[in-house]
């Protein structure tokens, strides 16, 4: 992702609308009374969780840490806009030294 920042926002926003915006979406719209909005998009936060759990079992992870996989992509986000900003403005170093 280095050689285009471009790419980094893109996928940023597609893991947004993967595993951030359904559980907020789904909960908006139940509470709104959007029944099937509302169970659709908590869905396809059952399926992300589901996929966690299944990998949290095979690899002995802890179980509780899979429901807050949404958190997790948030933190990821940060991090990867945090990069993006050191690469733009040319902040970027580590002991002294200049990176990118």
């Amino acid at each position: 992702i280095r050689s285009n920042p471009l790419l980094l926002v893109v996928r940023g926003l597609v893991l947004d609308a993967l595993y951030v915006f359904p559980p907020i979406l789904g909960l908006l719209a139940l509470i709104t009374g959007n029944l099937t909005l509302g169970a659709l998009f908590l869905a396809q936060y059952l399926i992300a969780v589901q996929t966690r759990l299944l990998l949290a079992t095979r690899f002995s992870y802890p179980l509780g840490s899979t429901f807050l996989h949404p958190v997790a992509i948030l933190f990821f986000i940060a991090i990867q806009l945090n990069s993006l900003r050191w690469h733009l403005t040319k902040q970027a170093n580590w002991k002294g030294r200049e990176l990118g």
